[in-house]
């Protein structure tokens, strides 16, 4: 989910600034077949390149991770439901990493 609204942030930055993903490809120096995988949420962004773009663009960094066709949405109705998938999706990640951590150094949890 997280790589998927990244990847349409991407695609959304370049209608925004009419920049082709060559353009794109040649900044972050990864290969346009990778920025075309980002924008369908196949791979990653990583810190590094988001960090760039935001440079180059003047963008504050959660940019990318707004989920705009939720915002859409909501803006459609007058009152929306609060959807809570990506905050789950975010916990499971981050219990996983922490888990990660706790078992590299003897403290290992599990529930």
């Amino acid at each position: 989910m997280i790589k998927k609204i990244v990847g349409e942030n991407l695609k959304s930055l370049r209608t925004e600034y009419g920049i082709n993903q060559q353009e794109i490809a040649h900044l972050l120096g990864i290969t346009v077949s990778t920025v075309s995988r980002i924008e369908r949420g196949r791979v990653a962004l990583s810190t590094k390149h988001i960090q760039k773009l935001c440079d180059a663009y003047g963008l504050e960094y959660k940019y990318f991770f707004e989920d705009k066709s939720a915002e859409e949405e909501d803006n459609d109705s007058e009152e929306a439901p609060t959807d809570y998938s990506l905050f789950r999706e975010l916990y499971h990640e981050v219990i996983i990493i922490l888990n990660y951590i706790l078992f590299k150094y003897g403290k290992y949890h599990r529930d």
